[in-house]
């Protein structure tokens, strides 16, 4: 999938559909104790809180993909609070 060192893959299933192909859920993650960077200035810093996101993927061996990811949101001293950027 293609994710950056700090992200890891933590769940995948299918959802079946009747009559429609299954979908692939993929559960992804940002690994403990890891700063994050903030968007505006690009510095590492903490993180406040998080907010839970879904996004379509690329399809993954003909299946629609379904990304589910709780986002972090960056805690700047400079900047405030911003949400970081999706894996």
């Amino acid at each position: 999938m293609g994710l950056r060192d700090e992200w890891e893959l933590c769940d995948v299933w299918f959802k079946e559909r009747e009559g429609a192909q299954d979908k692939l859920h993929v559960r992804v993650a940002y690994r403990k104790g890891q700063a994050v960077e903030c968007p505006v200035c690009h510095r590492r810093c903490g993180t406040c809180d998080t907010r839970e996101r879904t996004l379509w993927h690329l399809s993954i061996w003909q299946y629609e993909t379904i990304v589910h990811c709780a986002l972090l949101r960056a805690d700047c001293p400079k900047d405030g609070v911003h949400a970081t950027r999706m894996p």
